[in-house]
């Protein structure tokens, strides 16, 4: 195969995510978020990284079932990561690593932490 398929390909999976990330953008989040609003921010990532995947799912469907079997292959890696991904973010979300983290931000943020948080 040549460069310029493969050239056209990763602007093909390029194109396919950016629209993606269009329809289903990333939720945005900042050091001024207190503890709480931070983890409603990252759950409300995980849904739009899992919407991402099913939707990259979906399209390499579509492009399988038309024999653009490269593109397929490529978006289906792709959603296999965010699924992946979504998968470690809220398994984290879930340890005591993280509530760890949080209580520590908490006093880091001059918050007093309360018991059972």
């Amino acid at each position: 195969m040549s460069s310029a398929h493969y050239e056209t390909l990763l602007s093909q999976v390029g194109d396919a995510v950016r629209a993606i990330r269009q329809k289903h953008p990333d939720q945005p989040m900042g050091a001024d978020l207190n503890n709480d609003q931070l983890v409603e921010a990252r759950r409300a990532q995980i849904a739009i990284m899992r919407a991402q995947a099913h939707e990259a799912g979906v399209l390499a469907q579509r492009n399988l079932e038309v024999g653009e079997v490269e593109l397929a292959r490529l978006l289906s890696e792709w959603n296999e990561q965010m699924s992946y991904a979504a998968d470690e973010q809220a398994r984290y979300m879930a340890s005591s690593e993280f509530k760890q983290w949080l209580a520590d931000r908490k006093e880091w943020l001059g918050v007093p932490a309360v018991a059972g948080q």
